[in-house]
């Protein structure tokens, strides 16, 4: 038997962030650093042990379970034809775990962190957090398309592109921040990372050769590290989605893909729901 825990509100006044220019400046900040290939660092495949753990979840009635989707086009299932994760998941949740849910996917097409935390802070999501019992977040790829054109120009090295993710974790974590202010007492947030937060397999090599490969992958185990961070911080599950697409950084995810080299297909859909349903206690 779980007990039951309450979230404490936090005051409706949050710290305020300077989420426009936080890319950038932390870009700018970095650039002309060295590029170190041995510097990568290992896929993220848990939180941090020196943060708290996740919160215990309260169980709920089947018929009072909404699972709310928060996120970019990764959420939204672009391009695929096919039922999102946010979808498949909250049908397939099992009896044991509350389910079937109803969902409620708020996937936004191109929205960055910065604009999730605005949107939250304007409390435009405020019923839907409010009925949810389970968040689901996939959110920071899009803060960082910036760097794509500055990594063409050679003016976006590794370091460059490290301290850039930092920087959108803080944005991460004030939209962790404002779901424990806003939602149900008791529910459960999972937090996602990504394989690649630019395109990747074929495509991403046909478009931008080997070198833009072994870049973006050192950028998205950056954000990964530091969405993970937030997670363990606000109590959240990370959920890595990095190892069931490219393993240690030896797959080719390419057949998880779509025809754009950047969303998942059917295939990638039914495996990240199946990774969030192992991840779900």
């Amino acid at each position: 038997m779980v007990p039951t825990v309450f979230r404490v509100r936090r005051p409706a006044a949050r710290l305020g962030l300077c989420l426009g220019a936080l890319t950038l400046a932390a870009c700018s900040s970095a650039a002309g650093a060295g590029s170190d290939p041995t510097s990568a660092s290992p896929p993220v495949t848990s939180a941090s042990s020196a943060h708290p753990a996740p919160r215990p979840v309260t169980p709920t009635p089947a018929a009072h379970r909404v699972v709310l989707g928060l996120g970019d086009s990764v959420t939204t299932g672009l391009n695929c034809g096919c039922t999102d994760f946010v979808t498949a998941y909250a049908a397939r949740l099992p009896a044991s775990q509350g389910g079937p849910a109803q969902a409620d996917n708020q996937g936004v097409n191109g929205q960055t962190a910065a604009q999730l935390a605005a949107a939250l802070d304007a409390g435009g999501l405020r019923a839907d957090l409010a009925r949810a019992t389970t968040v689901i977040v996939t959110i920071g790829a899009n803060d960082l398309t910036p760097l794509v054109s500055r990594w063409s120009a050679g003016r976006c090295d590794t370091a460059c592109g490290t301290a850039a993710a930092t920087a959108v974790g803080r944005a991460v974590g004030h939209v962790l921040d404002a779901i424990g202010d806003e939602g149900a007492p008791g529910g459960m947030v999972l937090v996602t990372g990504y394989w690649n937060v630019f395109e990747d397999g074929d495509v991403g090599r046909q478009r931008h050769g080997d070198a833009f490969g072994d870049w973006s992958d050192r950028v998205t185990r950056a954000l990964n590290t530091t969405i993970a961070g937030q997670a363990a911080a606000h109590q959240d599950t990370y959920v890595d989605l990095y190892t069931p697409f490219e393993g240690s950084g030896d797959k080719d995810p390419t057949g998880l893909l779509g025809a754009d080299g950047d969303h998942p297909n059917a295939a990638g859909e039914a495996l990240i729901t199946r990774v969030l349903l192992a991840a779900t206690p």
